[in-house]
């Protein structure tokens, strides 16, 4: 449910948003900054997921972080931070390695999505409105100012300006190119809340045998 203010930015923000895939740039997959840590993998099971900021990305990485602990017994994630385990990073793959992979049938690809102005939202009100302790520096890298209107933020999108934080970039930009790399994937699910952890056991339970919870 939006506020009166952020429905009055609603057609910004849809216009944003068909811009961003109408845009058609030369893709390279190895180019993307935060590629190495956009993806999470269990690969004794051959499975990856696309993990995209502001689309349950902590959830996700938490989930993973104790469920390789468990199951797979890799204490080395003890001493990881959440944010690199189980990610390209953490496993040494190399960006052509990611490529393979997705191209190879036998790895199960994941990604989930969310509605374009929600994700947008939440981003906004986390880094821009201070509800993240890092936020104002986010919001500094991404917009050049520490403190933004949701309006302001928006309105610098509409040239089709890329913002300097990988927070706010279109969902088609991540996982090395989601506009090209998008029917590769096997399981496209949208987002919600209620029912990841579901999800998420689920994909456990059918690509390795796991338990449950």
């Amino acid at each position: 449910q939006l506020s009166g203010h952020m429905r009055n930015s609603t057609f910004t923000l849809l216009a944003l948003a068909l811009n961003a895939l109408e845009r058609t740039p030369d893709v390279k997959f190895e180019t993307p900054p935060n590629l190495l840590r956009t993806f999470v993998f269990v690969p004794e099971q051959k499975l990856m997921l696309c993990v995209i900021p502001k689309i349950g990305s902590h959830v996700i990485k938490d989930f993973l972080w104790h469920y390789r602990m468990k199951r797979y017994g890799d204490m080395r994630l003890k001493d990881r931070p959440i944010v690199v385990a189980n990610t390209a990073l953490y496993f040494h793959y190399a960006p052509s390695q990611i490529k393979s992979f997705m191209r190879d049938t036998s790895w199960k690809k994941v990604v989930f999505y969310r509605e374009p102005l929600e994700r947008f939202a939440s981003a906004h009100a986390s880094k821009c409105l201070g509800i993240d302790k890092d936020g104002y520096v986010i919001c500094k890298h991404a917009f050049g100012h520490e403190r933004m209107s949701f309006d302001e933020a928006a309105a610098q999108l509409l040239p089709g300006r890329m913002p300097g934080d990988y927070h706010f970039w279109p969902v088609s930009e991540h996982c090395g190119g989601l506009r090209s790399f998008l029917p590769l994937y096997d399981i496209v699910e949208k987002l919600d809340a209620r029912t990841m952890p579901d999800i998420m056991d689920g994909l456990m339970l059918e690509s390795g045998g796991y338990e449950g919870r």
